[in-house]
Parts: structure tokens; C-alpha cells; sequence
């Protein structure tokens, strides 16, 4: 956690939502979701808000945090794997291809261009 604090970038990093200094949601960026695409990073992961802040903006909220500093950094493109379709889709991921998790099921994976961002 506190490499994630230092300006330079580092794997992992997260991202937290508090109210009243409760954390109520969070999501992560790392180098790899446990995918076989190794070339293909770096990855948004854990996305995460306690159902009863759910439906408020706090996960697109985290997703555009993510990405803003992503660009500071000058990383251009950002991926996720999920089971999930219609919510990122929303924010701008575009589905990339179906990949092999490191168990060899297959999952979906997304991409958002950050230039257009």
C-alpha cells in the first residue's frame, strides 16, 4: 500500500472510496489478472462497492480515478477480464477477445483507449 502512495509508478495500486473514513468501495490496477496475455497490461481489478452504496456512481467514480492517473502516467490503454457485460461497455471498455485465465477457462476481455479519455 505504500508503494501505491509514491508518484512513480508501481504494480499494484488501489484506488479506495471512503464516507465518514468507512471504506465502502475499491478497485485495484495491476500488471497481470491472472490471464495468459502477458502483453496486455496493465489490468483493472477487484472492482468493489458495498451493496448499499451501490447504483450512486462511486464504481464509475473508481474507474475514472483509474484512469485519469493512468494517463498521468502516460499509459495510453487500460485492460480488465470479467464476466460482466453492459457496465463497462458504459464506461467506454470495448471487448477485446475471450482469454485464457491461468486455469485455461476462458473469460472476456475489455479495453479502453485512455487517449479519447
Amino acid at each position: 500500500m505504500k508503494e501505491s502512495l509514491n508518484k512513480k509508478l508501481a504494480f499494484p495500486k488501489w484506488h479506495i472510496a471512503l464516507i465518514n473514513e468507512e471504506i465502502i468501495g475499491g478497485v485495484g490496477v495491476i500488471f497481470n489478472d491472472f490471464h495468459k496475455e502477458k502483453d496486455l497490461y496493465p489490468n483493472i481489478c477487484a472492482l468493489y462497492v458495498k451493496e448499499e452504496y451501490r447504483n450512486k456512481k462511486i464504481a464509475t467514480n473508481l474507474i475514472n480515478k483509474v484512469c485519469s492517473d493512468l494517463i498521468s502516467y502516460k499509459i495510453n490503454k487500460v485492460y480488465l477480464i470479467t464476466s460482466h457485460t453492459n457496465f463497462y461497455e458504459k464506461l467506454g471498455f470495448k471487448y477485446l477477445k475471450d482469454v485464457h485465465e491461468e486455469d485455461d477457462n476462458l473469460i472476456r476481455m475489455y479495453v479502453k483507449d485512455l487517449v479519447s479519455f
